[in-house]
């Protein structure tokens, strides 16, 4: 199979932009050097893909007997592609495109009678894939089902099928004949580099070292554009699909603007090169959160924060929004700005509390008490615990240790990967505080929370189980490893760092190495700036975290765990200067 050197995918660029100025006569062909010595090399297929500022200009293949040719023939299919922005490139932005060069290097024959089979023979994102029936012929880049957010290969097939002019289905039919297809893809060297950049599923072939610099730089890159996203009104926009450079708000959830809210309070006391910055927007974020807050029934002296300003979601609230709402108060400058909002806040999560240790979840209750216990009585306990710190305020000791049996009873009963993340923090918190206080319950909170590390980690990619290269690392929770691999690496984290007080030596080394591959593989989920030419608006794009490797969709959540796991790594050293051997 066909590869090509760095220095060899350069000159084939340099040489189809000098194309793109012979084609428009602004320099003479006799001019311009082919990299002749690459003729000899075999292929199958070429495509040259022409951008400008994100948005896709022309993207043609061309045939020939050479590389040379192809380029040359895929250059002028380029300039007379009408398909995009109601015409062709003209000459005034040639000097503005972006040049991205494919390769087609390999293809297999897929058996479309067995769906199944197909799937873990063909992989999103990383094949390509074309179709063939009598005269009928189309083919997808690797880059499509990305581009395209179709994360189903039957989907992918049937939007094949529209492109060759066949019915949706006719994919699954005796006489079609299907092929995966193996590319190689290049851009232009960024600004820096002499050498062509090699992409992989749109993104770059990084490997991260794992050290204080590269989760530093990962923190402020997420943090500027969380920052980067917040609205007039001190809202964080929800999604954002930066290859579509569209915002959807439709869905727009208080929980998780509270935790935006959190994650960038934090990383202002976290970085200094990004404190005013953050501290400006989490400021904002907290006035708009408190803005929806009214008097609680539960509690004389307390508030819950509405889901919204309509008159029914301003009667209804969550605990998970008052619970990360008080955890943005205890950072920076917020304890002592908003002590009183403190106080209330907290009122209201105790006045929550039920007799059996749970917390209502719900304001008003819903009907199913169990319906949110996943998520925000995890979220309630490290609020708390923070909390104590500030106060020292005996009624949280006395919420903590009667809500452990519950939720300690409640995972044995039924584990949960949601669950996990959030209490192991929050009990790792309580154990810091009773280990102070000389309480013995401290031995029953570590053994919990270690309890769910170890089981949380059975779901973990590693060498010895990963599908390919690019998994190692992430988690396998839903049908591809995603971001929620920020929310367990967290948690992990935090562990180790636990564990390294505690003196656990073989439990610290194993924590420490799935933290280590866990952040490796949520770089990978990260835009950076290799990817920019792809977008309209990078400033919206770049430090994203996306929602896994096959789309572009950026949530403010995922910002959120990005940037807390990454301060979680800053505050455990071992974590980001442990060398691998």
């Amino acid at each position: 199979m066909l590869t090509l050197s760095s220095q060899q995918a350069t000159e084939l660029l340099r040489y189809a932009r000098e194309q793109l100025f012979v084609q428009f006569g602004l320099k003479q062909d006799n001019t311009v050097l082919p990299p002749t010595e690459l003729d000899s090399l075999d292929f199958q297929k070429l495509n040259i893909t022409l951008r400008i500022k994100g948005v896709l200009r022309a993207s043609m293949s061309g045939k020939g007997a050479t590389l040379t040719e192809a380029v040359s023939k895929a250059i002028h299919n380029c300039l007379n592609d009408k398909r995009f922005l109601g015409g062709p490139v003209v000459a005034s932005e040639l000097d503005k495109i972006h040049l991205e060069l494919w390769v087609q290097v390999d293809k297999q024959p897929l058996d479309n009678t067995h769906l199944d089979e197909m799937k873990k023979q063909f992989e999103l994102g990383v094949h390509g894939i074309e179709i063939r029936r009598d005269n009928h012929y189309a083919y997808y880049k690797p880059s499509v089902a990305i581009t395209s957010n179709t994360q189903r290969l039957e989907r992918l097939l049937e939007k094949l099928c529209k492109k060759a002019r066949l019915n949706p289905t006719d994919w699954q039919l005796d006489n079609v004949l299907i092929h995966r297809t193996h590319w190689l893809h290049y851009i232009e060297p960024m600004k820096g580099s002499k050498e062509a950049t090699s992409l992989f599923r749109l993104r770059s072939r990084r490997e991260s070292a794992i050290n204080a610099e590269t989760i530093s730089q990962a923190l402020y890159l997420t943090t500027r554009r969380l920052c980067a996203s917040q609205r007039a009104d001190g809202s964080y926009n929800y999604i954002y699909n930066a290859y579509k450079d569209t915002f959807d708000n439709e869905a727009f959830n208080m929980v998780r603007m509270a935790g935006c809210a959190y994650a960038v309070a934090r990383a202002s006391d976290c970085l200094p090169e990004i404190q005013p910055v953050a501290e400006a927007s989490a400021d904002k974020a907290i006035r708009y959160l408190l803005a929806l807050s009214h008097p609680i029934k539960t509690s004389n002296d307390g508030i819950f924060i509405a889901d919204g300003t309509t008159r029914k979601r301003s009667q209804q609230g969550k605990l998970g929004t008052l619970a990360l709402t008080l955890l943005a108060l205890q950072f920076g400058p917020f304890s002592q700005r908003f002590a009183n909002e403190r106080k209330q806040l907290v009122n209201s999560i105790l006045s929550l509390q039920n007799t059996d240790g749970s917390f209502q979840c719900y304001i008003p209750q819903k009907a199913d008490p169990i319906k949110g216990q996943n998520f925000f009585p995890g979220e309630t306990l490290l609020a708390l615990g923070h909390e104590f710190k500030h106060t020292q305020d005996q009624r949280i000791i006395e919420a903590a240790e009667k809500a452990f049996p519950y939720y300690q009873k409640y995972f044995q009963t039924d584990p949960s990967t949601a669950f996990a993340p959030w209490q192991i923090d929050a009990w790792r918190v309580f154990h810091e505080i009773q280990q102070a206080r000389k309480n013995d319950q401290s031995t029953a909170y570590a053994e919990f929370l270690f309890a769910m590390v170890d089981w949380l980690l059975k779901y973990q990619y590693t060498a010895d189980n990963s599908p390919c290269s690019d998994y190692l690392g992430g988690f396998r929770v839903g049908s591809l490893p995603s971001m929620s691999t920020t929310v367990y690496v967290e948690a992990i984290i935090r562990a180790c760092h636990l564990a390294e007080q505690l003196g656990f030596e073989e439990k610290s080394n194993r924590y420490r190495e799935a933290a280590r591959i866990g952040l490796a593989f949520s770089l990978k989920l990260q835009l950076t700036e290799e990817e920019s030419f792809l977008f309209s608006q990078p400033e919206l794009a770049i430090g994203g975290i996306t929602h896994n490797l096959l789309t572009f969709q950026i949530r403010n959540d995922f910002d959120q765990h990005g940037m807390t796991a990454f301060i979680a790594a800053l505050e455990t050293p071992s974590v980001i200067t442990h060398r691998d051997t």
